[in-house]
């Protein structure tokens, strides 16, 4: 929930922490939770981290990131 929250209100601070637990957490659905947060962010550093995830081994992580970077508004920001 925490992830989600940080993500509307553009928490910037909240990248590092963010990408860092993505790093270190197992669950498939909390990586899913951090990726639209850092999409809803939306800078330089998390649009490259989202694309780097479409090369995920984890195919829900891969679509997710597909998901977010189809997007024309997320292309533009």
């Amino acid at each position: 929930m925490a992830a989600l929250i940080l993500g509307k209100i553009k928490g910037v601070k909240a990248i590092k922490p963010l990408i860092k637990l993505f790093g270190h957490t197992n669950n498939t659905f909390l990586k899913i939770v951090i990726l639209d947060a850092l999409g809803d962010i939306g800078t330089d550093d998390t649009k490259g981290f989202i694309k780097a995830a479409l090369n995920s081994h984890i195919s829900l992580v891969r679509n997710k990131a597909k998901q977010i970077t189809d997007k024309k508004t997320w292309m533009k920001k």
